[in-house]
């Protein structure tokens, strides 16, 4: 056989690509039909949306940005001496209920009677998107909670965390960790045993460590004393040792299915701590939880690029087992910038689908309250100006409707921020409120954020307490 020659080989090369092109272009909009599925090719421009179990476009591609890198100075905002200087930008709400009494936050406000007189924890399980990363709103929430009705501590964390810096930790670790979560790095070896915190971590090898340092001295809120470790230890038995400055703590775990709540506690508080864990196979760690016995306890949990749609993918045998240690008396979710962007002329879709995530939480939680957090404003530079994005009612409504029909509570945030173009008034405000992209919230705007919830929550409380006493 005569040989090809080289320059005839580049030649079919080319054709067939040209081939492929073309085929590609006559196909864009179209799906491929293979053994009674429909397969839909991926477009040759990168895509703005997710496609999410086949049901169309649902949210714009994830947000990625740094949370604030706090400076010392910027833990130490007051809410009182932002409430003198950004009192015009605001516009307190009140929460919204699904019909003429305060019923679907009826548990929660007996909570708070009880925490307030006979002691009782309460905890609030705080789900959102990267608007919350780094606890710029939660950790004011928290404090305003902790100040009006006892407790003492920072609630549920990771032991290892890649995407954020906390405001109330420098987290250290071992280099052989690696986090799971049910946004973006999938189930990992866990098989979908995603917990209440809907992450877990892991460690190579057969030790790994973490250490926890209070970035602020002397903060009486989130000081290191009593807690939880939750873990599963399926494969070996687990040694944890846990030690501050002043205590020490060993726990073996034995291996079992299933998750497990390791109490620890210390004489005295601390502002170090570091966790050890020894075992031959790596145990899944849902977290820990720095948290007193009493008092209101707020858990942060991030999701950053999530739509709030991630609930109905998890085990919910695992969530509910994990749930039934935490003990929750509400849960917030706060989503809805990752949907903003997406082209869509109309957003009842995203109202279905919260109503379907709405009511897989309660089919896990039962009758725990929740509370759904309206989107805040958002913008982007359009030509030599900023503005707000057109969908941010639409979405903020949708939220609204999907609350009402599921008998959850509803706080507008986006209303609360002054409704369209609020995000450049809080951008240009002194300090900043808002972030250069018109999306993240600074640390002081997360305070504001978090003193409009807490106020509006309190609103509702101080009812609740005034009908008990009314006898009504």
């Amino acid at each position: 056989m005569k040989e090809y020659p080289p320059y005839k080989v580049f030649i079919s090369f080319i054709w067939v690509l040209i081939a492929l092109f073309l085929f590609r272009i006559l196909i864009s909009n179209s799906t491929i039909e293979l053994g009674g599925h429909e397969i839909r090719l991926p477009r040759l421009s990168v895509d703005r949306t997710v496609i999410v179990r086949g049901s169309g476009p649902v949210i714009a591609a994830p947000i990625y940005k740094p949370a604030d890198e706090p400076a010392e100075s910027q833990l130490k905002y007051e809410i009182s001496d932002l409430k003198a200087s950004h009192g015009k930008l605001v516009h307190p709400q009140p929460v919204e209920y699904p019909d003429e009494t305060q019923m679907a936050l009826l548990g929660f406000f007996e909570s708070l009677q009880k925490s307030k007189l006979e002691g009782k924890k309460t905890r609030i399980l705080y789900y959102g998107d990267s608007q919350i990363e780094g606890d710029r709103i939660v950790q004011y929430l928290r404090q305003s909670f902790q100040k009006e009705f006892g407790g003492s501590g920072s609630g549920l964390y990771a032991l290892y965390e890649p995407l954020y810096t906390s405001l109330i930790f420098e987290l250290s670790n071992s280099k052989n960790w690696k986090k799971y979560g049910v946004v973006r790095s999938g189930n990992g070896p866990g098989e979908n045993r995603f917990g209440a915190a809907l992450s877990y971590c892991i460690f190579s090898g057969i030790k790994a460590f973490s250490s926890f340092n209070l970035r602020t001295s002397n903060d009486q809120f989130n000081q290191i004393s009593d807690g939880r470790l939750y873990i599963e230890s399926p494969i070996s038995h687990t040694e944890v040792g846990l030690s501050s400055m002043l205590d020490n703590f060993t726990a073996t775990v034995p291996s079992r299915p299933g998750i497990q709540a390791i109490p620890f506690a210390f004489e005295q508080s601390a502002e170090q701590f570091k966790i050890s864990i020894n075992s031959t196979g790596s145990p899944i760690i849902h977290g820990i939880s720095f948290e007193s016995d009493d008092g209101v306890i707020v858990d942060h949990i991030p999701l950053r690029g999530s739509a709030g749609l991630e609930f109905s993918s998890i085990n919910p045998e695992v969530y509910k087992q994990h749930l039934s240690y935490l003990d929750p008396q509400l849960i917030i979710l706060h989503f809805g910038i990752n949907v903003v962007p997406a082209k869509r002329s109309e957003f009842d879709y995203y109202r279905q689908l919260l109503v379907r995530e709405i009511k897989t939480i309660r089919s896990m939680a039962g009758d725990i309250p929740i509370l759904l957090i309206g989107v805040s404003d958002m913008g982007k530079i359009r030509g030599s100006h900023a503005r707000s994005f057109a969908s941010v009612p639409k979405v903020s409504a949708a939220m609204r409707d999907a609350a009402r029909e599921t008998g959850s509570a509803f706080f507008d945030l986006f209303q609360f921020m002054g409704g369209m173009e609020s995000c450049i008034l809080w951008e240009k405000a002194h300090p900043p409120l808002l972030r250069k992209d018109y999306t993240h919230f600074t640390i002081p705007g997360g305070a504001v954020v978090a003193d409009g919830i807490y106020a509006a929550l309190i609103e509702g409380f101080q009812r609740y307490v005034e009908q008990g006493e009314n006898g009504e």
